[in-house]
């Protein structure tokens, strides 16, 4: 038999802007979305919005990247390194 799912709360007023708060101080120290929805119990949808209430600027999507080899196969020269 599944079990319950708990009662939903919604937030309202300075409770909302107050947890808007907490969670973007979470993703701001480097927390995915998805991890603080899965560990509030709050959907990714939800956390989003809280997030821009709280006026966070997102991440680029992806993580971290490496460059990619140039068109040559060699790796990109560092910034002020020679030949």
């Amino acid at each position: 038999m599944p079990q319950p799912q708990p009662q939903k709360t919604y937030l309202t007023g300075n409770d909302r802007l107050d947890e808007a708060r907490r969670l973007a101080a979470r993703y701001n120290a480097g927390e995915t979305i998805r991890a603080i929805a899965q560990d509030t119990g709050r959907s990714y949808g939800s956390v989003h919005q809280l997030l821009r209430l709280a006026k966070v600027r997102f991440r680029q999507r992806g993580g971290t990247t490496q460059p990619k080899p140039a068109a040559n196969g060699r790796p990109h020269r560092e910034e002020g390194q020679g030949k």
